[in-house]
């Protein structure tokens, strides 16, 4: 059964290369694309603990609920985060030029996994609170200019009456 569907997959890839090779460009990409399986349409084990596993904030609701093949491809490759920078980029930017692309809601959600993927593989681009002061002691502040101080004196002594 599996043989079969690679063997029409490869015949219809043959004849899509065939074709633009020949200078036939309109492809159709639904006929081209291999048939959904059982994995394709329900979200698989390894992507209900990746759910589990991800923060509730990126959490990807509606990819799941409408794009279950998509989710199980992320949660995949959601151990190597290069992998998975590839992937995200892929899904949201169309180098066909003939996809319909997802809906806001979705386009959302993959944006926020692909942040916290870019957290994940540069600590920088880390969602934190403020950075910390560092204090720095009167001692070590360089020297300035006696006219720099006038200058702020006397804009303050305007400024009071």
């Amino acid at each position: 059964m599996f043989a079969a569907r690679v063997v029409q997959h490869c015949k219809r890839v043959l004849s899509i290369w065939t074709r633009l090779r020949h200078g036939v460009h309109a492809v159709d990409w639904p006929t081209v694309r291999a048939p959904l399986g059982d994995d394709d349409v329900v979200l698989q084990s390894p992507t209900h603990q990746w759910l589990r596993d991800v923060s509730r904030a990126v959490h990807p609701t509606q990819l799941c609920r409408h794009h279950p093949r998509v989710a199980n491809r992320i949660a995949c490759a959601w151990h190597d985060p290069k992998r998975t920078e590839r992937l995200l980029s892929e899904l949201m930017v169309d180098r066909r030029g003939t996809r319909r692309g997802f809906p806001p809601r979705i386009i959302e959600e993959i944006d926020r996994l692909y942040r916290h993927n870019a957290g994940r593989m540069n600590p920088i681009l880390r969602r934190r609170g403020p950075p910390d002061l560092q204090l720095v002691p009167h001692s070590r502040l360089p020297d300035l200019p006696a006219s720099t101080m006038r200058g702020a004196q006397s804009r303050g002594a305007q400024g009071s009456h």
